[in-house]
């Protein structure tokens, strides 16, 4: 006979995802509402967006067949492999910014921030539910 908490298992993901997507939903708003990004000031607009446009080109001219070498505009004429390293070259999202145009760049960036907290929360649900009892 299943145990009270063997019983509750299954309800934390039915109950995660509506308050995950409810708060996530409210912090996009709130940031659309006051007119801010991710990309606000300092590091996030000289940095992140400068890597997110690069990211865009680089990932088009690699699937067009064109394979960039050394490029000054990014770091100290680093390869961009080297380059773009740290900011998450390897992840399979940064493969959506092909298809997205760069006027919509920020907007998506935030909404993909706002996904990956979502996956990171289930992840780390899944991981709990398998891990710690």
């Amino acid at each position: 006979m299943p145990t009270t908490l063997q019983k509750r298992r299954p309800m934390w993901l039915a109950t995660f995802i509506p308050i995950a997507l409810l708060g996530l939903l409210l912090i996009y708003a709130l940031n659309t509402m006051l007119d801010k990004s991710l990309f606000a000031s300092g590091d996030g607009y000289l940095m992140q967006y400068t890597q997110t446009v690069y990211a865009k080109q680089f990932w088009t001219e690699l699937l067009h067949g064109n394979i960039p070498m050394i490029d000054f505009t990014n770091g100290e004429g680093l390869d961009p492999i080297m380059g773009m390293t740290y900011y998450g070259l390897a992840d399979p999202f940064n493969l959506l910014y092909v298809i997205v145009p760069e006027d919509a760049l920020v907007s998506v960036y935030a909404l993909m921030t706002l996904f990956k907290m979502l996956l990171s929360g289930l992840a780390f649900g899944f991981y709990a539910k398998t891990h710690i009892t």
